[in-house]
């Protein structure tokens, strides 16, 4: 299965440096309803919610994947306004489930008499991959990535005041990177990518993206030595 991530261009040219792809902790999401797809009725049931959302907060992160390198929205909001990267990999099912959307909010409710900690659990996984359907263009898939496999480092904090722990995940462990986007406005040269996969010790065909002349795509430049030239359609 090939999924991709968008990213900018510096980020994408450590991740090939190092082999190590940014973990998202779940607490650092642009979406305020995270973790809060289920719905219940009283406080009792919402305060169980929370700590269930706290807990996973600090346990798991994701990989956010999608299976659309073309679409444009995304290259703008997490691709640095067409300036930045996507890269694409191949991997197995392993670990990486498929977003669901939602118009509404699932209702739920818990019998607080039993074990609320065995009622909850079949419900983790939907928890983890549940969003709102204003989402849907990002046709997301998650790739869980646990506590005990997170590489922590140490990152300049964004205010200049020191450094600020991050997640990475070693991708190489059951993910190959197949291919190297440029977007359409990306100044990073095919040649500096190039540089930096040898450098990695990786391989990839490195592609230059452009704004699709007959659709509202982006697309792979006919130009982009080493690649396919895209559909005539585009």
């Amino acid at each position: 299965m090939r999924f991709y991530h968008y990213t900018k261009a510096r980020y994408a040219l450590e991740t090939l440096r190092t082999g190590h792809l940014k973990v998202a902790t779940l607490k650092n999401l642009n979406d305020p309803f995270e973790l809060l797809s289920l719905t219940f009725k009283t406080k009792e049931e919402r305060g169980i919610q929370r700590k269930l959302k706290d807990f996973l907060e600090r346990k798991v992160g994701l990989l956010c994947l999608s299976k659309s390198g073309r679409e444009p929205v995304m290259w703008s909001h997490y691709a640095d306004c067409h300036r930045g990267v996507v890269l694409a990999f191949d991997t197995g099912p392993e670990d990486i489930h498929e977003v669901t959307y939602r118009k509404t909010r699932k209702p739920h409710a818990l019998d607080l008499t039993q074990n609320t900690v065995a009622q909850l659990e079949p419900l983790l996984l939907e928890t983890l991959t549940t969003k709102a359907s204003s989402w849907s263009y990002e046709q997301e898939w998650r790739k869980l990535i646990f506590e005990k496999d997170w590489i922590v480092k140490q990152l300049p904090n964004g205010d200049g005041s020191g450094t600020v722990s991050a997640p990475f995940y070693d991708f190489q462990k059951d993910m190959k990177l197949v291919e190297v986007i440029l977007g359409p406005d990306c100044t990073t040269t095919p040649d500096a990518v190039k540089a930096t996969l040898t450098a990695g010790g990786l391989s990839a065909r490195v592609i230059k993206a452009r704004r699709a002349f007959r659709s509202f795509s982006v697309v792979q430049d006919q130009t982009t030595k080493g690649g396919h030239p895209a559909p005539r359609s585009s």
